[in-house]
């Protein structure tokens, strides 16, 4: 377990550099349609990734990385219709370069398709820490901040003072936090939320073959890389805001209710 959990922190570690990306902040268009150029650009990048030595036979170890680099870039301007598509077919394009990978290049679609900022955020149904169901589209009409997050996730962990300003500042406004929580033990789980006065309904991620929660049913369908993960929701169920951390979540979610 320990080795798991090490593995999961270094790979949110290496999610930090760029690696053949210019910075993050190259391609910010400041809420404006992205050129051409940029695009083909971002494409070429990933293409040279995905081919390097670096990624070689393991693909399937390694090839997840790159695209959390692309998808964040995507993120900082907005996309033609001829670019969604043009990006769209590229991805597909890569079940051909790549014959022993389909599954995984067709999570990249359903993460370009479905959970980038802009789209409408798919549906989440499961149980609950306490082992009741319920499901996101049930919040629909109230800003919805879904943590993917889990006790044996440091940079989680510092997550909760934030969180529980965020419950205290926003109890009298359409704003409601939910967790997908990626724990072992899912009663130890529900008593940290309590102790840490984290009043707010989590789904547990659930087991996966290799009986680690983190790569369970929820996170593989959002495509979780690294943890803690954040999305802000608006009450359309649009997802306006990605991989914001402590005090910026609190802004977003201001600059949402105005």
């Amino acid at each position: 377990m320990a080795l798991l959990i090490a593995s999961f922190m270094v790979l949110h570690s290496c999610a930090q550099e760029n690696i053949g990306f210019r910075d993050v902040e190259a391609y910010d268009t400041s809420g404006v349609e992205f050129a051409d150029s940029l695009i083909e650009g971002l494409i070429s990048t990933l293409d040279d990734q995905l081919k390097s030595s670096e990624v070689g036979a393991e693909f399937r170890k390694n090839f997840r990385i790159h695209f959390w680099r692309f998808f964040n870039r995507l993120d900082r301007g907005l996309i033609t219709k001829n670019q969604d598509d043009r990006i769209a077919t590229y991805i597909e394009g890569l079940k051909k370069t790549f014959p022993d990978a389909d599954d995984l290049i067709e999570r990249q679609l359903f993460h370009f398709r479905y959970l980038m900022i802009g789209r409408k955020a798919p549906d989440i149904i499961g149980r609950d820490l306490q082992g009741e169901e319920f499901q996101l589209s049930d919040y629909r009409g109230r800003i919805v901040v879904l943590y993917f997050t889990g006790n044996w996730c440091g940079p989680c962990r510092g997550e909760y003072p934030y969180q529980r300003l965020l419950l205290e500042i926003m109890s009298d406004h359409p704003v409601i936090l939910l967790g997908v929580n990626s724990d072992t033990d899912r009663d130890e789980a529900l008593k940290v939320k309590q102790a840490e006065r984290l009043d707010y309904r989590s789904w547990w991620a659930g087991w996966d073959a290799e009986g680690d929660p983190r790569s369970g049913p929820i996170p593989t369908k959002w495509n979780i890389v690294g943890w803690p993960t954040i999305y802000i929701i608006d009450q359309e169920g649009v997802i306006r805001y990605r991989n914001l951390r402590e005090e910026k979540v609190i802004a977003a979610v201001k600059e949402l209710l105005k």
